[in-house]
């Protein structure tokens, strides 16, 4: 048996790495392969304790993983046993390779370098069979292709501002706030951090962790001047995505979950990647990344049709 390694440079201090990878809030904002939506990330940071995380595919399956945690030396090494899981929690085998081992032994090391930080990937099959082990060590290309994506949003996340706790948050007022609330987690891997109720059930304020980022939402309160929940005039929100592929997959995720394409993904003239939904309250959500430097957008276009709000 093989051991599968990764190193990657960050322009980061460790202790922003470190923190990437323990804060449940931050890891909502770039855990797992590229093009994934995390919804789901219960973390209890200590040695025997676990890390339980969901994640929709572009197709808008779901999956789910889990760490168990056997060392914890902050703020440079984790390692920690891996497995595919249910919803539950428990141990399962991988959804498309059932001869895949069923847990991994696993380990980050961060070391300080000049201008950032080094991070070091191990992994290994646990008490795998021999035919598991082949399958394991016959995949290491599989690896690498799957943990480069993860390491590409890792550094995006690192290099954006505010990376869990933006300047400026979008608040919606929605006209059902817990349907509102389901429909981000399953369109956008929101997830619910905190919320404050009216004694009538109304939501008045919903603190939602989105990729990276926040969003704010409550429900129609017109007795207290809002807006009616049949009038609440629509907003439009952008999402900055790292990489122009996660256009395509979280426009399609959001489709399927039963947001209006109102824009598909698309070369736009300004040298980005770009797309445009409207969600079941009304509002319209503008998906954006910026492309690598040398590609080639579309010349000459000042506009692009869609179908209005």
């Amino acid at each position: 048996m093989t051991d599968f390694t990764l190193s990657r440079d960050f322009a980061a201090p460790r202790e922003k790495i470190w923190r990437a990878w323990t804060d449940p809030a931050a890891l909502l904002g770039w855990w797992g392969p590229m093009g994934f939506a995390l919804h789901h990330a219960a973390l209890d940071l200590r040695p025997g304790g676990l890390f339980h995380y969901g994640m929709r595919a572009p197709d808008g399956s779901p999956m789910w993983g889990r760490f168990v945690f056997r060392e914890i030396v902050s703020p440079e090494r984790l390692v920690w046993v891996n497995a595919f899981s249910d919803a539950a929690g428990g141990v399962t085998r991988h959804p498309y390779a059932p001869d895949w081992p069923a847990e991994m032994l696993a380990s980050i090391t961060l070391a300080e370098i000049p201008g950032g930080t080094r991070l070091h990937l191990a992994s290994s099959a646990l008490d795998a069979s021999p035919e598991e082990t082949a399958v394991f060590d016959g995949n290491h290309a599989s690896l690498t292709q799957g943990w480069g994506g993860t390491m590409d949003r890792l550094e995006a996340f690192l290099a954006a501002p505010g990376a869990t706790t933006p300047a400026v948050v979008p608040y919606l007022t929605v006209p059902d706030a817990e349907a509102a609330i389901a429909f981000y987690a399953a369109a956008f891997g929101a997830m619910l951090r905190s919320s404050l109720a009216a004694e009538d059930g109304r939501l008045m304020h919903a603190d939602l962790a989105l990729l990276g980022g926040a969003l704010y939402l409550c429900d129609a309160f017109p007795e207290h001047g809002g807006p009616a929940p049949d009038a609440i005039p629509p907003a439009s929100v952008a999402l900055v995505l790292p990489r122009a592929a996660d256009v395509d997959a979280v426009f399609a995720q959001a489709v399927a979950a039963g947001a209006v394409a109102k824009m598909p993904p698309h070369d736009a003239f300004w040298g980005a990647r770009f797309a445009m939904l409207t969600d079941p309250a009304g509002h319209g959500w503008m998906l954006h990344a910026e492309q690598p430097k040398g590609h080639a957008s579309p010349a000459g276009r000042r506009g692009d049709r869609y179908d209005g709000d």
